[in-house]
């Protein structure tokens, strides 16, 4: 079998492929550094929701996300929410369930007594969309091999060796912190990055699967050179209640910026040349976030 793959080429609009055509490229594995893990004695792999959004715009161009309810119990959130995907058999949706913890125990050292505490809303919420959101999406395909310990054992052991997995592009190897520390970001700074990811509907648990996305092993060993990487990174993610940001453009100033945010590699001249090349027409704003959209590397 050859190590590198024949490469995919994405469909270029909604309902080009079948059901079956999509489930068998949401059906590969992940590379590895497209694995979070969990901080518990398991460390279990599992995949970031963003980085579920990066292959269902890739590869499902068209694809919703809607949620149906939202429940409450005494101690736990459940959001059940459908996933809808456009194909040549018709527009498919498949649902999913995912809870949260509204409560945590912590040992108040002055008292010696356990306390309960509530968690602010945001992130249990969050949290739980976040699992519907994958379990939908793995009832397509995609990740679904991570719930099976044999299959992610197989793709994890062909990762650590290096060997090009189903999915086009490199394996990249986490980053490990280095030998010797450079000159690491100070409190604030994280805290701008925390600042930053709210802006984009990011909890701060989001804005540190990021990071660790990125390959780094913690917040607290992040060099301060990089604050500029992982803010563009941050900044090119579009939550998932915001698909269609081309809704709130009133100029082409609008559309210019936002393509700045999304492509930092690129320069504003670049980005206003190919703004100006696009033939003007009614659904300019629409063809403009399409090409940027294609424009945004993904490794894969």
């Amino acid at each position: 079998m050859n190590q590198q793959q024949e490469k995919i080429i994405p469909p270029n609009r909604p309902g080009e492929w079948s059901i079956k055509q999509i489930e068998a490229v949401l059906s590969r594995p992940f590379p590895a550094n497209y694995l979070s893990y969990l901080e518990d004695k398991s460390k279990a792999p599992y995949v970031a929701w963003y980085r579920v959004n990066e292959v269902l715009s890739k590869y499902c161009p068209g694809w919703g996300w809607e949620i149906k309810e939202t429940v409450f119990s005494s101690d736990r959130i459940y959001v059940t929410g459908c996933l809808s995907i456009p194909s040549s058999d018709g527009i498919i949706s498949r649902c999913a369930k995912g809870s949260e913890m509204l409560k945590r125990e912590k040992w108040n050292k002055q008292t010696n007594q356990m306390e309960i505490l509530e968690i602010a809303y945001g992130d249990p919420a969050s949290n739980a969309e976040s699992k519907a959101f994958r379990r939908a999406a793995a009832k397509f395909g995609l990740g679904l091999y991570l719930y099976d310990k044999k299959k992610r054992d197989k793709y994890q052991n062909q990762a650590a060796t290096n060997v090009a997995n189903a999915f086009n592009g490199e394996v990249v190897e986490p980053k490990k912190s280095p030998s010797v520390t450079p000159r690491l970001c100070s409190q604030s700074q994280l805290s701008m990055l925390f600042a930053l990811g709210r802006d984009y509907g990011l909890s701060s648990h989001e804005v540190k699967e990021i990071a660790y996305g990125m390959g780094y092993d913690s917040m607290k060993n992040i060099p301060m050179k990089d604050i500029d990487l992982i803010s563009a990174k941050i900044s090119s993610f579009v939550p998932l209640n915001d698909q269609e940001p081309y809704k709130s453009w009133s100029s082409e100033d609008d559309a210019i910026s936002w393509a700045v945010n999304k492509l930092p590699e690129m320069t504003m001249a670049e980005i206003t040349k190919r703004w100006r090349e696009l033939p003007s027409s009614e659904t300019k704003f629409i063809d403009w976030f399409n090409q940027v959209k294609d424009l945004i590397v993904i490794p894969f």
